[in-house]
């Protein structure tokens, strides 16, 4: 098995077929995703180790990406930090409330993975180092089940 070069990733919003409103982030300097699941400790008198039952899965995502002069905010930076996500393929304008559907594309092609799944845009965030290049950061939160597929996923 060989190595997936991480220079070929990328993050497509708002991915559902059709959608005229996809972005795919300009720019972009890496993502990261986090999937967790919640545990209860269901310890009783008498064990001598703690116990755990598996709770409910959850996913954030982090996206970074250069800013670059000409870029606009509302245009170039497409979300705002605001609103919920529709069902699987019932797309909601990003503009008026948020909703998204997440691609991150672990390679140039399909056939090197992709994660999917809604999500709300919780922030945005702007860094200008003094010893560095502008960075925009966006922040999401999962709101539903998490997809891989090597090939290119379908909406429905």
């Amino acid at each position: 098995m060989s190595a997936i070069m991480g220079v070929n990733g990328k993050l497509v919003f708002n991915a559902e077929d059709g959608n005229t409103n996809q972005t795919v982030v300009t720019n972009l300097t890496s993502w990261t995703l986090d999937a967790t699941a919640d545990v209860a400790e269901a310890t009783i008198f008498g064990d001598s180790w703690k116990n755990y039952k598996a709770g409910l899965n959850d996913f954030t995502v982090t996206a970074e990406a250069l800013f670059e002069d000409g870029l606009t905010y509302g245009t170039d930076i497409p979300l705002t930090p605001t609103g919920e996500v529709d069902g699987l393929g019932s797309h909601t304008d990003p503009s008026s409330s948020g909703s998204i559907y997440l691609e991150l594309w672990l390679g140039a092609a399909e056939a090197n993975g992709i994660i999917y799944g809604p999500a709300i845009c919780t922030a945005i965030s702007f860094n200008t180092p003094v010893d560095g290049v502008a960075k925009v950061t966006y922040t999401f939160q999962g709101t539903g089940e998490l997809q891989y597929v090597t090939t290119e996923p379908t909406y429905s």
